[in-house]
Order: C-alpha cells, then sequence, then structure tokens
C-alpha cells in the first residue's frame, strides 16, 4: 500500500522531488498532512500516483486537494458511504465532498446522504433549526456548445488570415456550419471600413468591421429587452511588422439543460423542506455568467417551486496548488420554502 514516506521524509523532499520544486500555495503542515490522511484513508489511491511516476505540480495539485477534502469529510456523519462511492470512481461522489468541505468551512456540520422519505439527497445542515437539504450535480461542456466553439474558433482564424489589419466583431445570430461561415467571409469582403455602422446578415450575423483601433468594437444583442447570455471566441493577431488584427465572435444561448438538469433533480426534494440545488458547472464556458441568467428565468409560480435556492459553483486553480470556487447565490422567490437564513452565509 502506499504511504507517505514514499514521497520524501517530509514536505520539503516532497516539493524538491515531486513538484519540481514548485511549492502548492499552501502550509507545510496542511499539504505534507493531506498526503498523510490519504495514506490513512485511500492508500490505493498513493499507490496509483506511485505507479504512474508522473511528477510536477500539476499531478500532485489534485492529490493534496483530494487529502485535505477527505480530511475535512473525515468526522462527518456518512462519510464512510460517500468515501465507498469515490474508490469506486463515482464522480458525483468527489464533487459531493468538494461541496461538503465549503460548508464545513462555513462552520457547519453537514450530514452526508441522509434519508429523507426513502429518498437521500447529497447532504443536510441545520441552520437556526432549520434543515436545509442540498442536492449537487456537475453539469459537463454539452457537445452542442463544444461544436460551436470549434466552428466559432475556425471561424475566427480564417476571418484573422484573410482580414489583416482590421477590427471585426461578429454576433451570430444562428448556428454555424461551414456554409455560414463561407458566406460571412464573403460578405466581409464587401464591407469598406467604419467604426460606426453595424451591418446585418439577415438571420446569419451582425457585423462591425473597421481598421484596427486600440478601443474594441462592441455591441449588444437584446432579446424582448433582455441581454442574453452567450459564448465567446476572441482572437489578436500581430505581424513581424506590427500590424495588428483582433477578431471577435460570439454567439447568444438559451442552453435549455438549465431546465432539464432541474428538473431531473426534483424528484430528490420534497415540497415540504427547503431544499438548495448546487450545480458545480466548472467545465461550462463562462459558467455563471450564461447560467444565472437561465436559472433566473427558471423560477417561475408554476415549476420548480421545490427549490429554495439554486447555488452556482465555479472552480479554478488561483496560485500554485490552490483550487479557489466563485459562487453565486440565486434566490427562488416563488419556493415552497425559502432558506432565508442561508442567505446570510459568506459564500
Amino acid at each position: 500500500m502506499g504511504k507517505r514516506a514514499d514521497f520524501g521524509s517530509n514536505w520539503t523532499d516532497f516539493v524538491a522531488n515531486w513538484c519540481s520544486g514548485v511549492a502548492p500555495s499552501i502550509p507545510a503542515e496542511q499539504g505534507w498532512g493531506a498526503i498523510g490522511v490519504l495514506e490513512h484513508l485511500w492508500p490505493e489511491y498513493l499507490d496509483k500516483v506511485l505507479a504512474g511516476g508522473a511528477k510536477g505540480i500539476a499531478i500532485m495539485t489534485p492529490m493534496i486537494d483530494l487529502g485535505i477534502t477527505l480530511e475535512a469529510c473525515e468526522n462527518l456523519v456518512g462519510f464512510d458511504r460517500l468515501l465507498s462511492r469515490m474508490k469506486k470512481g463515482e464522480e458525483a461522489a468527489s464533487h459531493e465532498a468538494k461541496f461538503a468541505v465549503q460548508l464545513v468551512k462555513l462552520g457547519y456540520k453537514p450530514e452526508l446522504e441522509p434519508i429523507l422519505n426513502r429518498k437521500c439527497p447529497d447532504s443536510m445542515i441545520s441552520v437556526g433549526g432549520e434543515k436545509v437539504y442540498f442536492e449537487i450535480i456537475t453539469p459537463d461542456t454539452c457537445d452542442a456548445m463544444k461544436t460551436a466553439y470549434s466552428e466559432m474558433r475556425s471561424l475566427a482564424q480564417r476571418i484573422s488570415k484573410e482580414n489583416t489589419g482590421m477590427d471585426v466583431n461578429i454576433k451570430l445570430l444562428t448556428d454555424l456550419n461551414p456554409s455560414i461561415s463561407d458566406s460571412i467571409l464573403a460578405y466581409l469582403k464587401t464591407l469598406s471600413p467604419s467604426t460606426e455602422n453595424t451591418h446585418k446578415m439577415p438571420d446569419v450575423a451582425l457585423i462591425k468591421y473597421s481598421t484596427f483601433a486600440p478601443a474594441p468594437l462592441s455591441f449588444e444583442h437584446k432579446q424582448n429587452d433582455v441581454e442574453l447570455p452567450g459564448l465567446f471566441v476572441a482572437s489578436l493577431n500581430r505581424t513581424e511588422d506590427g500590424i495588428k488584427t483582433r477578431t471577435n465572435v460570439g454567439v447568444s444561448i438559451t442552453d435549455e439543460r438549465a431546465q432539464r438538469l432541474m428538473s431531473a433533480e426534483a424528484h430528490h426534494f420534497s415540497n415540504k423542506e427547503t431544499n438548495i440545488l448546487v450545480m458545480d458547472i466548472s467545465r461550462v464556458p463562462a459558467g455563471i455568467r450564461c447560467w444565472s441568467p437561465l436559472i433566473q428565468r427558471r423560477f417561475q409560480p408554476n415549476i420548480n417551486r421545490r427549490f429554495g435556492a439554486v447555488v452556482l459553483l465555479s472552480g479554478y486553480i488561483a496560485t500554485a496548488g490552490i483550487i479557489s470556487w466563485r459562487c453565486s447565490v440565486l434566490q427562488n422567490q416563488y419556493a415552497y420554502k425559502q432558506p432565508l437564513s442561508v442567505y446570510s452565509m459568506t459564500w
């Protein structure tokens, strides 16, 4: 079984030999302790890391983060069941554990996988005598978004190549495909540079086209006076002669997954309890910015009333070895029960 001693005699050895000398931005005692926790609770994980032989801060960061997560959750009710699921490779269990850590940091002691009316929400906390139940989900980047980004990057590259020295800002009104891209490139060849005009290709795109200048071109695209969230690709190229070319390609989105995901999770919750749906949207491009208005529009008098709130989380590595979180709490004014006490918490 893998042991902490296999990584060195102390934290200094570990950093030098396994992190290429780049120390994770956490206290040495905490980092070294995290490896000890893994030795105690999940030595098979250390075995896998040792067998792989890969080194560097990018490899060690997830390992240290896992140890810190397990240490924070070890004494929680339901931890053994959760750990068993994590060892089986259930990705959902890992995300549930990471969210439990956030609750622990807030001073709560969540119960993991509590039983409620023969159902099993992911976690529960008590706030001022009020039980608040959580369900945690992790949407992936959907295939439609992946395809859209690929097509947009391809179009941006072609525009930059064929329009040296220009500023080109495109707001798509339709899904891209090779034929649409070709028509946009052909249309650009008919334009004269202008900082004032917005050119319209009906049902295809809004376009601004001018000689490159430091100030960016921009415009809003609204539907029923509501600014739509969107996907965005930008490029800035410079020739050997110093000529700059900037290309922006964006498309508004109405990702129906927001409603599908909420509908799929509603059955976990009772309409007699206080419930919060947590979405870890770290893998959704511009997730919090794009999904916040989509979720807000799904709070309506006749649907989604079991959700007192939706919490959007997005994780990122801020500095070496540190995984930080952005968070947005969206309150549902139409909920059967609103977790008013939860909104006083600092997420």
